[in-house]
């Protein structure tokens, strides 16, 4: 798992420049410890988390992969359309791990993207690719637990804090972020499982080409 925190941007907020840090982003990601292996009921379907918070299936049938989270904004990819891509705002108290708030869907299709969005603007804003926004607001309650009453339609922001001139929306917070949990059988193992596998893609990019080049040099030679 590989956590960085993103660079300051200035935003334009009321004719003025500030500088905004974005949160720390986990990409790859994984789903929170207190969703996982569970299943939540939304809007008359269910979104059910695999036990090691990889994936999960959303309406009974889509198979999303969490992809990144940056501040409350989570990124998942689409198994059955590798190009296509979804951003939830989560609105998550770990206080109350039955229950968590997201902002209906905002899709977009990135043709052979696999890596970190860096500008998670271009799919969390105000609209996403295709000039659609999000559609409403909705509660996903743990089965066999009752909904919010009277129903939650409102929440207190809507777009990323490092989006700059919003048509539309109200910015979160930098400092926002969506509670991992504890998860006691991967925190002491995945940064240095990271870091390992980090290290070794390293040297393996490095060193190949130098192998090849000796090899025409002696080639060469001969």
């Amino acid at each position: 798992m590989c956590y960085a925190t993103c660079a300051f941007r200035s935003i334009n907020k009321e004719d003025s420049i500030i500088l905004s840090p974005s949160c720390i982003t986990e990409f790859p990601c994984k789903f929170p410890c207190e969703w996982r292996n569970k299943t939540f009921n939304i809007n008359g379907g269910t979104w059910k988390f695999s036990s090691d918070g990889e994936t999960s299936i959303y309406g009974g049938s889509v198979i999303l992969r969490c992809h990144q989270i940056t501040e409350r904004f989570l990124i998942v990819r689409m198994k059955q359309e590798i190009d296509d891509y979804v951003c939830f705002t989560i609105f998550y108290d770990i206080g109350s791990p039955v229950k968590f708030k997201f902002l209906l869907e905002r899709k977009g299709d990135f043709t052979n993207h696999t890596g970190e969005f860096t500008d998670i603007c271009v799919i969390c804003g105000a609209t996403d690719v295709a000039g659609e926004g999000s559609t409403g607001v909705v509660e996903a309650v743990e089965s066999g637990t009752p909904a919010t009453l009277p129903p939650v339609n409102s929440v207190p922001c809507t777009i990323p804090s490092t989006c700059t001139s919003p048509p539309t929306g109200i910015l979160c917070d930098a400092s926002d972020i969506i509670p991992r949990g504890n998860c006691p059988d991967t925190t002491t193992e995945s940064p240095d499982t990271t870091t390992e596998q980090t290290t070794t893609i390293t040297e393996a990019t490095t060193t190949k080409p130098t192998k090849r080049h000796c090899r025409k040099k002696h080639k060469h030679r001969k």
